[in-house]
């Protein structure tokens, strides 16, 4: 188990009497962690790395499966947390639907509660570093890759019209994109320029009904660099799979543009440091913190750990 630990953390070593949070850890870590475990066989979750906090205390606590590599971990088959009545009431193209959380439903109500804050409402700017000149036809098929290959980006919500307010996963999706080349404007302008598309963005709230509760776009402000904004409705998605989603992007585009096949999707804690494509800047917006990942058991545990449902800063 300690081993397990040293290698989510990204350590040498880890003392069984370590507390978790001390070495570095914290929610999301907690998360990669709690996977990891379950891989190796530890039926454990997120509540008890946050009220066991050491190798020791969690590895009394916590049984371990004859079976490594499950984690006893039973997959949630589609349309299982729903009645027949709702299922048949679905649209044609939804290939799975689960119940919201008590705390997306939180989010949502303060996200539409009228303050005029549109809270859980996020854009994020990143200043993408490109030694090639940006291609948006590369862009579009990595958006759409991406879209394809996770259920969260093709998510809406239907908060009425069923026995209680649901996620529903749809067949297909496509990610709105804009691409706007600035370098046209003098250099002093451009920046603010970028500045003012964000606060216009995040004025406008997402159709609730219509996936995917996620938008990019790409602004040029000079030839060694790209800017990426990514506005998201944050009750669809956690900070975890928030980057996780964003490196993978950034590697398919990359691949693609140089005519390469994008790599599998590899389900695990986001690199610190990409591999195959340019590294981003600190964001301009604060990340805040989320509750939903595709483990509906794991949605559920994170929502009970301590830390994940604080009210978010100020945009």
């Amino acid at each position: 188990m300690a081993a397990v630990w040293a290698e989510v953390l990204g350590l040498d070593t880890v003392g069984v009497h370590d507390n978790f949070f001390d070495l570095g850890g914290d929610s999301l870590r907690a998360v990669a962690l709690v996977g990891a475990l379950r891989a190796a066989g530890w039926e454990t979750s997120v509540r008890d790395v946050f009220e066991h906090r050491t190798v020791a205390r969690l590895r009394a606590a916590v049984p371990r499966s004859t079976s490594p590599g499950t984690g006893g971990f039973e997959p949630v088959e589609p349309f299982a947390m729903i009645g027949a009545a709702d299922r048949a009431a679905l649209p044609a193209d939804v290939t799975d639907a689960y119940p919201i959380s008590r705390i997306q439903a939180g989010m949502l109500i303060e996200m539409h509660g009228g303050s005029g804050e549109n809270r859980y409402h996020n854009i994020t700017s990143f200043r993408i570093r490109d030694d090639l000149p940006f291609d948006p036809d590369a862009f579009r098929r990595a958006t759409d890759l991406i879209t394809e290959r996770h259920e969260v980006m093709r998510t809406s919500f239907a908060l009425s019209g069923y026995s209680e307010p649901l996620q529903l996963v749809h067949a297909a999706a496509s990610m709105p994109v804009v691409h706007e080349d600035l370098r046209h404007l003098p250099e002093t302008q451009r920046q603010s320029v970028l500045w003012e598309f964000a606060d216009r963005d995040r004025a406008e709230l997402f159709d609730l009904t219509r996936a995917p509760l996620m938008r990019m776009a790409v602004h040029l402000l000079d030839d060694e660099s790209w800017w990426l904004s990514i506005t998201e409705c944050h009750p669809v998605i956690e900070g975890w799979s928030y980057h996780s989603q964003l490196m993978e992007l950034l590697r398919a585009y990359n691949d693609l543009r140089q005519g390469r096949a994008p790599a599998p999707h590899r389900p695990g804690p986001p690199s610190a440091t990409p591999t195959s494509s340019p590294p981003n800047c600190a964001p301009r917006r604060p990340r805040r913190p989320g509750v939903l990942a595709r483990d509906r058991r794991g949605v559920r545990e994170v929502h009970r750990a301590r830390g994940l449902d604080r009210r978010p800063r100020g945009p």
